[in-house]
């Protein structure tokens, strides 16, 4: 069962081995909960939670652009940029920055970016968060990978 959806749909049909085991490979677009049936007897259900990819990367000195892909759009949808703090060994946030563009990706995906401006120390650690309020019911929280500006 997709998120938003209250149904389930067929995903497959599997034969399991000899031991009883089986596997169905599957790759949701979003949080997406599982279960099996065989005859009448149906399993416990299992919750696949679906991390957007969000990244950051340094266009040049000053200039950063922020990216998430998902299957569907993040436009008017915040990140937040935090910068690693070394005294206090913790992350700061900088500021929010709104997804402002979205381009059709590979189907189903759609990549919501902006673009950020940004004066920090050359070497100062990066990163971006996409909180649980701005990911919505069907996506969990994610992080950038970090980067030095």
């Amino acid at each position: 069962m997709e998120c938003g959806k209250t149904t389930f749909t067929r995903v497959t049909s599997v034969k399991s081995a000899t031991n009883g085991v089986w596997s169905s490979p599957v790759k949701p677009a979003l949080n997406t909960v599982y279960q099996t049936s065989w005859r009448n007897a149906k399993s416990a259900q299992l919750t696949a939670k679906v991390k957007p990819g969000l990244s950051l990367k340094r266009v040049r000195a000053h200039r950063f652009t922020a990216s998430l892909v998902a299957a569907q759009s993040f436009t008017g949808k915040y990140v937040v940029l935090q910068r690693y703090a070394k005294a206090k060994r913790t992350w700061k946030t900088v500021k929010r920055v709104t997804l402002r563009t979205a381009k059709a990706g590979i189907t189903p995906t759609i990549a919501s970016s902006t673009k950020i401006r940004l004066a920090v120390p050359r070497g100062t650690r990066l990163r971006v968060l996409l909180t649980a309020d701005q990911a919505g019911a069907c996506y969990a929280t994610t992080l950038s990978s970090t980067i030095r500006a």
